[in-house]
């Protein structure tokens, strides 16, 4: 097992999405990789405007004041807002470059589930990823997804199967991490809350099925903010 660079910091996750709205999946997705993987800080960003899909139901100020809300007692998770200040589409390569320039000589790592690094080919300036951080690809799925030729043979070129290796090396690697599966879903939420119902974990085998017992998805203090403001109704 290789050493750590003893010229480097620890590690910082990159978690990004629309946050529409945060919910306990994502927090402890966070959690779990922030202790598998020994980082210093997981950082949040909330994206302005998603390139692949249809823009947030939440306005950008409603879904950072949710993420604010749900994550004021980790300390080791930061709100990054950098996506939401710079507006227009907001593109992970140019996301990187400005946190590569503020942490020169910390290592960087972007967290993907793996549907969306099957899809990487489709992201702008993929291949220029790797050249600002590594990536953590959470939870390759029993399913028959598959990768296309590209993102394959990029795999293939930089799949590392030591987590030390992302303390090592500033950027570059591939590390998959199987996690413990987390049945949330944000559009199963919004579905729910605009039901007028207070969305609760599904199927049983999700970790917030507790003794049998159904428990909110949604950190207590964010659901009253969206009931308060009337978000997803």
């Amino acid at each position: 097992m290789m050493t750590t660079n003893n010229h480097l910091q620890k590690p910082i996750g990159i978690l990004g999405g629309t946050f529409d709205p945060i919910h306990n999946g994502h927090i402890q997705l966070a959690k779990q990789v922030l202790q598998k993987l020994q980082l210093q800080t997981i950082r949040f960003i909330s994206c302005y405007q998603p390139p692949h899909r249809s823009n947030p139901i939440a306005s950008p100020e409603q879904r950072l004041a949710m993420l604010k809300i749900a994550l004021k007692d980790y300390s080791n998770f930061i709100i990054d807002d950098r996506e939401i200040k710079r507006q227009g589409k907001s593109f992970m390569i140019e996301t990187l470059q400005s946190l590569r320039e503020e942490f020169p000589n910390t290592p960087l790592c972007l967290i993907v589930g793996f549907d969306a690094f099957a899809q990487l080919s489709t992201w702008h300036c993929w291949e220029k990823l790797h050249d600002y951080a590594h990536i953590i690809v959470i939870n390759r799925p029993d399913s028959l997804l598959e990768l296309t030729d590209a993102v394959e043979k990029l795999l293939e070129k930089t799949e590392t199967k030591d987590f030390l290796d992302l303390h090592n090396d500033l950027r570059g690697k591939t590390y998959q991490l199987q996690i413990p599966p987390i049945a949330i879903s944000a559009t199963e939420i919004r579905k729910q809350l605009k039901q007028g119902e207070k969305p609760i974990a599904n199927p049983p085998q999700s970790p917030f099925f507790k003794g049998g017992r159904q428990t909110e998805t949604l950190p207590e203090a964010v659901y009253q903010y969206i009931v308060m403001h009337g978000i997803y109704t």
